[in-house]
């Protein structure tokens, strides 16, 4: 009788246990109101929808009158961003709902890959696609790949959910997610042609054989595969093809491996560093950089003053101002000056044909919302070498206020979304990692 009364108590006390957990992580994650700013990657926001059932048929627009979709549903988000970081426009017509998305992909003028059976491994920038869901793909870590999106849980998790990432017999496969999963979707690009012999760090180069190399500390280092070019976070867009002769005049480096992924860690004051394969050390200037940039916190370790102290800070870039990757082309929303990301800050482009010769295409141009503080200038700006001089000149003039060439695609000027929030909302409210 006593061990029958003890199992029903102890009954009682596990059940009791578990309602508090699941208590306690409700309020941890608790879903948020309908547009709540919930955080941001690549300086694209999401929203809460309220609950993953409601529908608030309220459209959303650009500033230049782009449909987005319905705020603020999973397809509003991947629009928005497409429309932001790629200058391209997902068509309502060509694919409404999550489930329209993938076998729709020519239509929305995307290449699709196939879950399962497609060899090329997802990358940043992808649109993850399934059944009832779309995301879009930020970061990628070993086995897992992690994403951004709108309308799955209402809080901050939604700017980082995890999925497992696997290969057999060369073919990429993702589990877990929403729905069904069908594949990712690729915007394709034609890598535009350099004239330059100067790069900043953070671009990638291909040569004439199909080698993509990086620029780094202001050497080149040679991406020997797919997957490391896809797990280190890199996207085809920022390909620009060089000559030999540019080549010739950027130094070599080690080649860049998958072990080359930078180690996350937190120190006991709080902040949050990145350990590069160098042996240097990158601080994070806000938590809003770090999330902007793809990172998740569940990557980042702890480790003590004393180990921390065995990584001197990076000389090029002891800081991270920047919540877009190295090698982004931005340009403040109103403003003709276009800047080029390098080490986590911004560096003016003095000229249209500079922008040409260093082989970059105006429609790779971030067009940064107005509530959004640009990363700090790197003075003085920088601009191309003449060709019989393969060294940079360094001036002091910003870009002057003209157009591109004829025949080239002007940038478009708008905000991210049609009313944006305060920058305080957006940005500055975000003091410390979540959880």
């Amino acid at each position: 009788m006593k061990i029958r009364q003890f199992r029903r108590l102890l009954g009682i006390v596990v059940f009791v246990s578990i309602l508090f957990f699941i208590s306690l992580g409700t309020r941890i994650f608790a879903a948020t109101s309908f547009g709540t700013y919930l955080g941001q990657f690549n300086t694209v926001a999401a929203f809460s929808n309220g609950s993953a059932s409601y529908y608030s048929s309220i459209s959303n627009f650009m500033a230049d009158g782009f449909y987005t979709g319905v705020k603020w549903q999973c397809v509003e988000f991947v629009r928005r961003y497409y429309y932001t970081i790629f200058n391209t426009r997902l068509s309502n017509s060509a694919a409404g709902d999550a489930g329209t998305w993938y076998p729709n992909a020519s239509a929305l003028g995307l290449t699709a890959y196939q879950n399962g059976q497609s060899t090329s491994a997802p990358q940043v920038g992808d649109i993850l696609c399934s059944t009832t869901h779309i995301a879009i793909i930020k970061r990628i870590s070993g086995n897992k790949v992690y994403t951004a999106q709108q309308n799955v849980s209402q809080d901050s998790s939604d700017l980082d959910k995890q999925l497992t990432l696997s290969v057999s017999g060369g073919k990429y496969t993702l589990s877990g997610g929403y729905g069904t999963l069908q594949g990712w979707l690729r915007k394709q690009v034609s890598s535009g042609q350099s004239g330059s012999y100067w790069h900043p760090d953070g671009s990638l180069l291909v040569d004439s054989v199909g080698t993509v190399w990086l620029v780094q500390n202001g050497k080149r280092r040679a991406i020997p595969s797919d997957w490391v070019f896809a797990s280190n976070g890199f996207t085809w867009y920022r390909l620009i093809r060089s000559t030999a002769q540019e080549l010739s005049c950027i130094p070599t480096d080690a080649n860049l491996s998958q072990t080359s992924i930078s180690r996350l860690v937190s120190a006991p004051s709080g902040t949050t560093y990145m350990l590069t394969d160098k042996g240097y050390k990158r601080g994070f200037a806000s938590a809003d950089v770090f999330s902007g940039l793809g990172y998740s916190w569940s990557e980042v370790t702890p480790i003590t003053t004393s180990e921390l102290a065995a990584y001197p800070d990076d000389p090029v870039a002891p800081v991270l101002t920047s919540p877009l990757p190295d090698g982004t082309l931005i340009q403040a929303s109103g403003s003709t000056t276009i800047y080029v990301i390098t080490n986590g800050k911004k560096r003016g482009i003095t000229s249209a044909s500079a922008f040409q010769a260093l082989g970059y295409d105006w429609n790779r141009i971030v067009v940064l919302p107005a509530t959004l503080t640009e990363p700090a200038a790197v003075p003085p700006n920088v601009t191309v070498a003449p060709e019989a001089n393969p060294v940079p000149v360094i001036v002091t003039a910003v870009p002057p206020a003209v157009g591109p060439f004829a025949g080239e695609i002007p940038v478009m000027i708008g905000a991210v979304f049609g009313a944006p929030p305060k920058n305080s909302d957006m940005f500055a409210a975000v003091a410390a990692a979540p959880g």
